[in-house]
């Protein structure tokens, strides 16, 4: 057993800080797909673990807890019923509305139960916990080796959920302890392999915002740069900005407009300016410095740039906790 893999499972997922809101939010079997994104909207989540409307106090959490939605799969989802020019408003004018909005997605869609997007693999996600015992490591394999996008914790008592360990929150813990991680963490991007040059998506800022988001469903990854005609990096847009748009009786327009346009109206948006900042990087740089600007710019990706400034590699959360797990012990066994 590695130096390193012993301190991963010193620390215990229990050790974590809670949910934001106090306790985990959950949903409904019988809740409807409009339904679960209004009280998802309305609370500000992204994700929630599905419970069975039928369960009881007594019901074993294998049968209770069902699935984990998530918002932007549910909005990509949705979107496709946008694909043509007519079910989108070019414009509107001044203080007018366009109709779009939950309520008005279409109702084969918006009003069958939540549990029928159990057909789609892309929108639904599987109700995998660990418990409170589990360790930083078991946490780093499920986010990182088996990409996991969130891992439930459960209590080992009473099998509540009570947290939510998502792969920026492992980010933050690591940063706050890199001093124990010295061995990884002094490495810079070029000794990790993370430095060649790598296939970018992208799309340019005449562009429009939908070529986006087509990049985005087409190559099942989370965000594309957005660049400016010389090259250069003006900023990125993420799949959770389709939350923005596709939940907003103003924006959905928006789809239409040039990717700067888009860029400009969330840069006056309370709450979504510090997501859409871009991160940049050199492949000289130690991971420890990568990590905090992460960390420190509530982002989920940072570019690398040569040396004329041009961007042509992004590095993920994924990419970088997977650092921390060598591949023979990445075993992890959920509940």
């Amino acid at each position: 057993m590695t130096e390193l893999l012993e301190r991963l499972q010193e620390i215990k997922v229990g050790t974590f800080p809670g949910p934001t809101a106090g306790s985990v939010k959950v949903v409904t079997s019988d809740m409807t797909v409009a339904e679960v994104l209004s009280y998802l909207q309305e609370n500000k989540f992204l994700s929630a673990p599905v419970v069975d409307a039928s369960a009881t106090d007594d019901t074993n959490w294998k049968k209770k807890y069902i699935g984990i939605v998530d918002v932007v799969s549910l909005v990509v989802y949705a979107m496709k019923a946008l694909n043509t020019p007519s079910s989108i408003p070019e414009d509107v004018e001044e203080g007018e509305e366009d109709s779009f909005n939950i309520s008005a997605l279409p109702t084969e869609f918006a009003n069958q139960p939540i549990t029928d997007v159990k057909e789609h693999p892309e929108m639904w996600n599987e109700f995998l916990p660990i418990e409170t015992d589990a360790t930083l490591f078991d946490a780093l394999v499920l986010l990182s080796n088996y990409r996991m996008k969130r891992v439930p914790i459960l209590d080992e008592n009473t099998h509540e959920v009570v947290n939510i360990v998502t792969q920026s929150t492992l980010m933050k813990m690591l940063n706050q302890e890199k001093e124990l991680f010295g061995d990884v963490v002094s490495q810079t991007l070029n000794d990790l392999g993370l430095g060649e040059p790598k296939e970018l998506y992208s799309i340019r800022c005449d562009q429009a915002i939908r070529d986006a988001f087509d990049l985005i469903k087409k190559h099942t990854i989370s965000g594309v740069p957005v660049l400016g005609v010389d090259g250069m990096l003006l900023g990125s847009i993420s799949a959770r900005d389709i939350f923005y748009i596709a939940t907003s009786p103003t924006k959905i327009r928006l789809l239409h407009k040039r990717a700067s346009r888009f860029l400009d109206a969330l840069s006056t948006t309370h709450g979504w300016d510090d997501s859409r900042r871009s991160i940049v990087c050199k492949a000289s740089e130690p991971l420890s410095e990568i990590m905090t600007k992460l960390v420190q710019n509530k982002a989920h990706r940072i570019y690398l740039t040569d040396d004329s400034g041009l961007p042509y590699r992004v590095v993920s959360l994924v990419d970088i906790l997977a650092k921390f797990v060598s591949q023979p012990e990445a075993q992890c066994i959920v509940m």
